[in-house]
């Protein structure tokens, strides 16, 4: 029997947690969320150990992986359950629940209008708080600590700084949230304190949504990083990415098919009129001496170029946007040193046609653009919404298949391909100045069957959904 002196409201949730209790004959211990986390950690434990020379029979060995995986997704459940019963005590105590947005970058923040969201409810105290990228040295930390938390902070309130100048150390918000909400998945590459296993391990509901479209065939390994597992909820932005999770937890029960909530805010930018065409520039940072599975920046090829082109269309405004880690990646490889990329900005401050973005948000960019030339992986797809023509820079096709998954490749073939500097001359000259834009139907078709799902409300529906399983 449910106890029926418990919160109403949360009834159900009690009684799932005593059937499931019931279940594994725990019926005569006092379990808590810690004693239930650890379970799991040791029946995670126990799958890894099961070998065939343990058990000689291998249907046996499968067998008992799949009950000990049930098992552990079953424990992980009632964890979940417990904290909700708990925040939900909350709600009714009067006590508002707290909702931590942790990040590192301030142009990749896709739960922002979940944020915007939850920042204007009343039962709900939502923060902003940006975090370090510890991977690539001190410098880079701070300068991007500080340019991330300025920039956050002309745009949102309650933003906060992870890290305290005075003492050089990183401030504990564990014991400040409730909710944390991710925008990075590699917990290698920030402090401890931030990461996702860290706050799982303490009792916070986790959740995540990525940062933009799974375009490389090594991207989707995140899926199988084991705490990605005990996320409470991964909101998936498209049909690819439900198949890369199942792929790497086929018992996920933890993914929800929403669509990418960041590019909600497309709908209401305003168009501004303008006389001139304005085309985007946007190269990636994986340079070639770094990654070979994952080289898709021909920026080496086409810096001095782009020059040229800048120079060459003095009609044309443009919007020259490398991706905010290019120049830290060129000089922490030893391809360019500080003094090289000083003098390249400075070639590109004197154009009165250039526009750099060194990062920041570039959904507006975007809307009112005309064309995107680029190489990157998630603006493949992210443009696409805009339906203008889009130009993407090509080493050869032997690199796009060994960088690209098949959905990369879907997007890129709605661009038009350069391989060489006369293609992109040849994509300016007929696409953007004389409209010879032949593949709208296809984009707009791909966009609506593949993409949109909930577009452009999204956000709405994560809020929502959260909410509903506190029991708000």
């Amino acid at each position: 029997m449910c106890d029926k002196n418990v919160v109403k409201g949360s009834t159900d949730r009690f009684c799932l947690f005593n059937q499931i209790r019931n279940l594994f004959s725990l019926r005569s211990k006092r379990y808590s969320i810690k004693s239930i986390t650890n379970s799991d950690n040791r029946i995670t434990s126990s799958v890894s150990e099961i070998t065939e020379n343990n058990v000689r029979n291998k249907e046996l060995i499968n067998e008992l992986k799949s009950q000990c995986a049930t098992l552990a997704i079953r424990l992980q459940t009632v964890h979940w359950e417990l904290i909700l019963s708990r925040l939900y005590s909350y709600h009714v105590n009067g006590r508002k629940i707290r909702i931590g947005f942790y990040v590192i970058f301030d142009g990749i923040f896709p739960a922002a209008s979940v944020f915007e969201k939850f920042i204007e409810d009343k039962d709900f105290e939502a923060f902003i708080l940006v975090i370090p990228d510890v991977s690539r040295g001190e410098e880079h930390m701070l300068d991007q600590l500080y340019k991330t938390y300025n920039g956050l902070k002309k745009r949102y309130k309650n933003v906060y700084m992870s890290y305290d100048e005075k003492t050089r150390t990183f401030i504990d918000f564990s014991d400040k949230n409730d909710i944390v909400f991710f925008a990075n998945p590699y917990d290698i590459m920030t402090y401890e304190y931030y990461g996702i296993d860290t706050l799982v391990n303490k009792n916070k509901l986790t959740l995540y949504t990525n940062y933009g479209y799974q375009t490389s065939n090594s991207t989707g390994k995140m899926f199988g990083f084991y705490y990605f597992k005990k996320l409470w909820k991964i909101f998936l932005l498209d049909k690819h990415e439900q198949e890369l999770l199942l792929a790497n937890n086929p018992i996920a029960t933890n993914g929800h098919l929403v669509g990418y909530s960041k590019l909600d805010r497309l709908a209401s930018i305003e168009k501004k009129l303008r006389s001139r065409k304005k085309i985007i520039i946007a190269p990636h940072h994986t340079v070639d001496s770094i990654r070979k599975d994952l080289a898709l920046s021909t920026f080496l090829s086409y810096s001095n170029f782009f020059l040229t082109l800048f120079k060459k269309y003095t009609n044309i405004d443009f919007v020259f946007r490398p991706h905010p880690l290019l120049w830290i990646q060129l000089e922490r490889y030893n391809i360019w040193t500080e003094q090289q990329i000083h003098e390249y900005l400075s070639r590109i401050s004197e154009l009165e046609n250039v526009e750099y973005q060194g990062g920041g948000d570039y959904l507006e960019t975007f809307v009112n653009s005309d064309a995107l030339i680029h190489d990157c992986g998630s603006f493949a797809a992210e443009y696409l919404f805009v339906n203008k023509p889009c130009c993407f820079l090509l080493k050869n096709d032997a690199m796009m298949d060994l960088n690209s998954n098949d959905f990369h490749k879907k997007c890129i073939s709605l661009h038009y391909p350069a391989y060489n500097e006369q293609d992109i001359i040849d994509f300016i000259e007929n696409m953007v100045i004389r409209n010879n834009d032949n593949k709208v139907q296809d984009r707009q078709n791909f966009v609506q069957t593949e993409l949109m799902f909930k577009h452009p409300n999204v956000s709405m529906e994560i809020y929502k959904l959260i909410k509903h399983d506190i029991g708000i």
